[in-house]
């Protein structure tokens, strides 16, 4: 019953140009160097939320393969 919901809320979150390029990349915390902190702790609560919505789902689905992608895509820009 809420698995499409919650397909099309990560999609929109995921892809909201707020805060992830084109190219994937979470760029929040690039926005004001004085809030830095800040802004990593939002991202590590949206890539949380991400990784808790990825645990009750089919892990096989679009959605599920889309929140894989995107958190290793944050996880290699950190690693550099």
């Amino acid at each position: 019953m809420w698995a499409p919901l919650l397909d099309e809320v990560i999609t929109k979150a995921i892809h909201f140009s707020g805060w992830t390029g084109p190219d994937g990349v979470n760029f929040e915390f690039e926005r004001e160097e004085t809030h830095k902190n800040a802004h990593v702790g939002e991202r590590s609560l949206f890539i949380r939320g991400l990784f808790e919505a990825r645990s009750h789902m089919d892990p096989d689905s679009p959605a599920a393969r889309l929140i894989e992608s995107y958190i290793t895509i944050q996880v290699c820009i950190q690693i550099g």
